[in-house]
């Protein structure tokens, strides 16, 4: 139990009253003797699991040599407790336990001492709230009392006094606006657990106007379906709405509960092959199928592969198998048809192959390295162009000079 420091100075006091008055003479005016206490004004900083208080007691309040210790609560807890509290509402987001100690004896400050309590996940809150848990870190429960504490918002978190020290927490707080509550569910309804921002875990989001989800991990495959996205959900109908938009902007005018879960389908799996004969797999694409087109499509520059010679370059993705001659000599634009780079829809599953085609690069030097001229990208002249058809690149700048065009004989300047 922390001793309060103003009890203690009364018993010091009443004790030199009770001496005074045993000293012969007190009666003609002699000053009793009164300890010299030493109560400077003090600062302490100290940082735990992220969060960092910052206290600083005036003249009066702590003796010299006083010194805070911060000690790590279960958030879990701490919430629990707030939970039951009944008169804040809110997730925890920060939570410490501020003591101050004296010679190994915990003591509390005879005076209001100012705190400030700073982290990122605190930071993240834009309407923080601040309550005084009255216990210490290792006996926080349920039932442990809960008292809101006036505070202020400071820079990356809050500022409040205090006289009492225990646990003290800081929690998202109460909204006086309508928000939504998402619910997340996994492929079979049941509640899906993620971590929020503040690195908890939780299996909603809450959300006021004006605010997006936050995005988070797709669960695993199951009977052999593959996770297709997050939908909205109706449990009452069980029927399923659109795909939910991360990161997108919502317009909140009423609480309310909303539902979303994992949604499931048949896969369809695309390989890529290293080698144009076949021989070596890259890459193997498992992708979702669209239940109401029958279909699944994948942006196909996702995958590349390198081109094994400088005289070829990788041209993209064919569902014709190749030869060991492509990697060695090229193929020409006729021999294998390419699926091009963009969007592809596929309707089973697929093998591809990798396309070269045989040429030359046009390396654009425009200056000597380290001389703060723009860079330029090469160009690949495909076997048959000339170098009339390559695309004339806009002209390349550089601080000091004007540019006087392209050169196949190098400057003896770089």
């Amino acid at each position: 139990m922390k001793k309060q420091f103003s009890v203690l100075m009364s018993l010091v006091l009443s004790l030199v009253m009770v001496l005074s008055m045993a000293v012969p003479g007190h009666a003609a005016g002699i000053t009793p003797f009164i300890p010299d206490l030493d109560l400077p004004a003090q600062s302490f900083t100290q940082t735990v699991n992220g969060v960092t208080v910052h206290v600083d007691a005036p003249e009066g309040a702590l003796l010299a040599g006083t010194e805070m210790r911060l000690t790590p609560v279960d958030t879990a807890t701490v919430q629990a407790a707030v939970d039951n509290a009944g008169s804040v509402s809110g997730t925890v987001v920060a939570a410490v336990d501020i003591s101050f100690y004296l010679n190994g004896e915990a003591l509390e400050p005879n005076e209001a001492v100012a705190v400030t309590m700073a982290s990122s996940a605190i930071a993240a809150v834009s309407n923080p709230v601040v309550v005084h848990i009255d216990a210490n870190a290792d006996q926080v429960s349920a039932d442990s009392g809960v008292e809101r504490v006036s505070a202020g918002n400071v820079q990356g978190g809050v500022s409040f006094s205090g006289k009492k020290f225990s646990v003290y927490a800081v929690i998202s707080g109460e909204e006086t606006t309508d928000r939504i509550t998402y619910h997340f569910l996994d492929g079979n309804g049941n509640p899906y657990s993620f971590l929020n921002r503040a690195g908890q875990t939780v299996t909603t989001q809450i959300i006021k106007n004006g605010e997006s989800l936050q995005e988070i991990p797709a669960p695993g495959l199951i009977d052999n379906q593959a996770f297709n996205g997050w939908y909205y959900y109706n449990q009452d109908t069980d029927t399923w709405g659109d795909l939910v938009e991360f990161g997108k902007t919502i317009t909140v005018t009423e609480t309310k509960d909303v539902y979303i879960k994992a949604h499931y389908g048949n896969v369809i799996y695309v390989t890529f092959w290293q080698y144009a004969a076949g021989k070596v797999v890259l890459e193997r694409r498992q992708l979702a199928v669209n239940e109401n087109t029958g279909k699944a499509s994948m942006v196909m520059s996702s995958v590349t592969v390198p081109a094994p010679k400088t005289t070829l370059k990788f041209m993209g993705w064919s569902l014709v198998q190749g030869t060991d001659n492509s990697e060695e000599n090229g193929d020409t634009p006729d021999s294998r048809p390419l699926l091009g780079n963009g969007s592809v829809d596929f309707t089973e599953d697929t093998n591809v192959y990798p396309v070269y085609y045989i040429g030359r690069w046009i390396v654009f030097v425009s200056a000597g390295t380290g001389m703060g001229a723009d860079y330029v990208e090469s160009y690949f002249l495909e076997a048959g162009s000339s170098t009339a058809e390559a695309a004339r690149p806009a002209d390349p700048t550089m601080a000091g000079y004007a540019f006087d065009g392209w050169y196949t004989v190098p400057d003896p300047d770089y």
